[in-house]
Order: structure tokens, then C-alpha cells, then sequence
């Protein structure tokens, strides 16, 4: 199957991705204050698209096609406007929608309307327009609703139920929500993590303040605490899969190579994908299990062009003494990269068959992880296969 995938990534995708995108929900209120409920909808729809195996843009290409056109969040455009964002984003559907505040007397918490339309960009055609109403304290539950409503239009054939979707797709409590929003909104580093932090602590089963937390800590080289946000990520979260693969990273840098191999055995039961068996191949390396050799051959047979593939093989077929095998995987390295200089020295390593010298720190710590994941082209890919 993962060479079907690989074969079907590079040959088709361009053509193929049904790529969605969806904008932040504009604010019908005169209080800017309140632009993060607009925020909330579209991440919150956002991320109930993407578990469902949607390919959904993130908020960084977003935020880029808005730059690039000079359009502002949060206020009211054109459809006009719209549909150039989606092309400018290459995008097949489109999600946008708006919102408004109804205050209630003293004492009583303000209901929130939220209404949001679709628009196929391929053949110009537009859904009709849903909306939900309800207390700001079930902002959660009118999102997912709207959601549910989305994934119809862009997924007509799905045969999820509208249980099961809110079933899979819980809610958070609108304080660590709002919390949450206003972190990603910052560009201040402190505040954003004070407000991501103070939305893990107001609710400690919503996890993407965790998965947000995690990826802080794993940028800032805090291997450890990284982890540690990663494993609150919970199983139901739409990431849970791409915050194990993190997690295998933060363990193996902290060379807790067990726990890497955990985290990684169940990513490629789920999402058996280069990168995943890759990483997998060198925990096997790290803690001496079988299977890692054959996991380094599968990524090599799947992408030949990738020099870190060849590299990592080679190098795992070093450090087992089978020298002649190496050899032919570091020339690989050099034939398409031939300033490697540990490729060369390795190669040499190998044709003189010397193998690992104890505390020598040159041959030690060579390999090479792979931190890109694509979950969504993968599940994508799956589906175009299996209809085939």
C-alpha cells in the first residue's frame, strides 16, 4: 500500500488535491474584543474537517493568502474576495461564515450567533446558509454543528453519523476556548504561552492548547517538556495521531528510544508513511529490535530520491557490520549528494570493513529523523486508491 501511496503523491496530487479552506468568521458586532469568536469558528471547523480526513489548509497558509491580498480579517468581503483567496490557496471548497452577540439582561451570559455558507470553487456553486444559536457558554456545541453541516456539503458520500461526528469532536469549555484563541492570535512569545497554558489548566481534556504547548517547547529544543505536552494530547483529538509522532521525536531526542518506539509503532499502524517508517526503522536501531532494517528498506523502495533514506539504511547496516550492503547505500548518498562528508566517511568506514570504535563521537548520532508529516495527503491518497 505505502508504494501505491508514494507512487499515486508524486504523480497525481497536484491534480488531485480537494484541498479546503476555511476563513475566519466575520464579526457582524462593533466590539473588536470579540474578533477571537470568529477565530474560534473557523479553527474549530477547521479541525473538525481535518479528522474527518479532509485535506484542510491550516491558518498559516491562510494568514499568508490574506497577506498576499491585502484583505483583513474578521470584517466583511466580497464573494469576489473569497474566491480569489481559495485560488490564491489553490483550494477545491471554501467555509466562511459570521457572527453575532445578542446581550441578555444583568446576570444572564449573551447568545451567539454563528451562520456559515460553503462554496465549491470548481464549479462556482454555493450551499445554502446554516446557523446556530445558543448561550456563548455552548459555543463549542454550536461549532460542531455547523461542522456536521460543512462536512455534508464538501463530503456528501460520508457515512458518519451527526452522533458519532459530535461524538468524536467534544467540546471545551468557552473560557479555555477563548483562552486558547487568544494564544494562537498573539505575536507576543510570553503571552502566547501564558494564554495556551492557562487554556490546558481551565480544561485538562481539551487538547489542542496541549498539542500548541508541545510544539513550543519541541521548537525551542525542550525535548522533555515537549513530550510531556505532546502525551496529554488525548486519542479523540483530530492530531492525536500527528502529536504520537511528535512525541516519538521529543523521546528520541531525549534518547528515550523505548518510548520513541512506542510512539512510533502505533503512528505507522495508522499512517504507515515514509517518514513514520523511517523513524520507526531507527528506534528499532537505537533499542536493538528487529525490524529495523526492513522498516529503513521500505522508505528507501518507496522514495529512492531521498538521500536521507539511503543514508539512515546505510547507516544502520553499518553499525550491524554488514559493510559490503552499506557501501552500496553511501554511494547511493554520494551519487545524488556528493558534498555529504558523513556519507564519505561512513563509505570509507565501510570499504575498510571498521566498524563502530568505542567513545569515537564522529560515527555516533548520525542518523537521520524526518519531521514532516503528511496525515491528510495520506488518508487522501488512501481514499483515491480504494475507490480505484
Amino acid at each position: 500500500m505505502y508504494r501505491i501511496l508514494a507512487a499515486l503523491l508524486f504523480f497525481v496530487l497536484p491534480a488531485a488535491a480537494e484541498s479546503v479552506v476555511v476563513l475566519p468568521f466575520i464579526n457582524l458586532t462593533k466590539n473588536l474584543n470579540l474578533n477571537w469568536l470568529g477565530e474560534s469558528a473557523a479553527d474549530s471547523i477547521q479541525e473538525a474537517l481535518y479528522g474527518e480526513g479532509l485535506l484542510v489548509l491550516d491558518r498559516d497558509a491562510r494568514q499568508e493568502a490574506y497577506r498576499r491580498l491585502s484583505v483583513r480579517a474578521y470584517v466583511q468581503i466580497s464573494k469576489a474576495t473569497m474566491v480569489k483567496i481559495g485560488d490564491e490557496l489553490d483550494a477545491r471548497s471554501l467555509v466562511f461564515g459570521s457572527f453575532e452577540l445578542e446581550e441578555k439582561p444583568a446576570g444572564q451570559r449573551p447568545s451567539v450567533k454563528l451562520v456559515a455558507r460553503m462554496i465549491d470553487l470548481r464549479g462556482r456553486k454555493q450551499s445554502t446558509e446554516f446557523f446556530e444559536t445558543g448561550s456563548l457558554d455552548d459555543l463549542s456545541v454550536l461549532e460542531m454543528n455547523l461542522a456536521w453541516q460543512a462536512l455534508k456539503f464538501l463530503s456528501p458520500k460520508t457515512s458518519v453519523t451527526q452522533g458519532d461526528f459530535l461524538l468524536r469532536h467534544p467540546g471545551a469549555r468557552v473560557d479555555a476556548k477563548e483562552s486558547y484563541i487568544r494564544g494562537l492570535l498573539s505575536n507576543n512569545p510570553e503571552q502566547k504561552h501564558h494564554l495556551l497554558a492557562q487554556a490546558a489548566r481551565l480544561d485538562p481534556t481539551y487538547s489542542q492548547p496541549c498539542f500548541q504547548l508541545g510544539t513550543i517547547q519541541y521548537e525551542k529544543e525542550n525535548y522533555r517538556v515537549a513530550a510531556d505536552w505532546f502525551a496529554r494530547v488525548k486519542p479523540n483529538d483530530p492530531r492525536y495521531r500527528r502529536a504520537q509522532f511528535m512525541l516519538g521525536l521529543s523521546h528520541y531526542w531525549s534518547a528515550n528510544y523505548q518510548g520513541a518506539l512506542k510512539s512510533f509503532s502505533f503512528v505507522v499502524t495508522e499512517v504507515p508513511v515514509n517518514e513514520v517508517l523511517c523513524n520507526l526503522g531507527l528506534s528499532q536501531m537505537r533499542t536493538n529490535m528487529p525490524g529495523a532494517i526492513e522498516n529503513l528498506k521500505k522508505a528507501v523502495e518507496a522514495d529512492d530520491a531521498d538521500v536521507d533514506y539511503h543514508f539512515n539504511l546505510g547507516y544502520a547496516l553499518w553499525r550491524k557490520g554488514d559493510f559490503d550492503a552499506a557501501s552500496e547505500q553511501f554511494r547511493a548518498v554520494l551519487d545524488r549528494f556528493a558534498d555529504d562528508t558523513e556519507a564519505k566517511l561512513l563509505l570509507t568506514r565501510s570499504e575498510k570493513r571498521q566498524g563502530q570504535r568505542p567513545g569515537d563521537a564522529s560515527t555516533e548520532g548520525l542518523e537521520r529523523l524526518k519531521e514532516e508529516y503528511e496525515e491528510s495527503v495520506y488518508w487522501q491518497l488512501k481514499a483515491m486508491v480504494e475507490k480505484k
